[in-house]
């Protein structure tokens, strides 16, 4: 698009032919009027460009990990495009220990072992097009907490939930081994003919 500057001191004719009879140092200070204005223009539309992009980015479903520590959920997620293929999965590539050890060293969790607290992770299936909630039962029982972590991942709400061996803590495992305990026989009465 071709816009007239205002208070032009000369004309360019459109003729090949033709040869400019105005002052130099007008035609420089076109040059340059015309360059600064068309550096500004593109400059413009690349910020809009960019905030479009980062806006788009950050409303982005993504991949991620999670912890529940006394009630404080922290998560770190990357933006389903940009995930880590593992099999037919995209996944966060930061594991739970190394989120671990950062939060650990701007000390907003307390020591221990990353194992001793429920966890889970949010990965996208590329070829059923479905995300996947995998976390800890005492998690996944909570619909408060369910529905935070979505939020907070932008994960659609028909994302799916499950459990994983990779996400149980001491507390649901020792539950587990204790409910097993009672339902088993003991061993006294084992193998007694009634």
């Amino acid at each position: 698009m071709i816009e007239e500057l205002p208070g032009s001191k000369f004309e360019i004719p459109f003729d090949k032919k033709a040869q400019f009879m105005g002052h130099v140092a007008d035609l420089i200070e076109f040059n340059e009027e015309m360059w600064t204005s068309m550096i500004e223009s593109v400059a413009a539309l690349q910020a809009k460009r960019r905030a479009r992009l980062a806006a788009q980015k950050a409303t982005a479903p993504k991949v991620g990990i999670f912890f529940l520590v006394n009630d404080g959920l922290f998560i770190d997620g990357t933006p389903v495009q940009d995930g880590e293929p593992y099999g037919e999965c995209l996944t966060h590539a930061k594991g739970h220990d190394v989120y671990w050890e950062e939060l650990l060293a701007c000390g907003a969790v307390p020591g221990g072992d990353y194992v001793e607290f429920p966890r889970g992770r949010a990965v996208y299936n590329r070829t059923t097009g479905k995300f996947t909630l995998y976390a800890d039962k005492c998690v996944l029982k909570r619909s408060d907490l369910v529905r935070e972590i979505k939020l907070r991942l932008h994960l659609p709400p028909r994302t799916r939930t499950g459990t994983d061996l990779h996400y149980r803590c001491p507390v649901c495992l020792r539950l587990k081994a204790a409910r097993l305990s009672e339902t088993a026989e003991p061993l006294s009465e084992k193998g007694k003919v009634q």
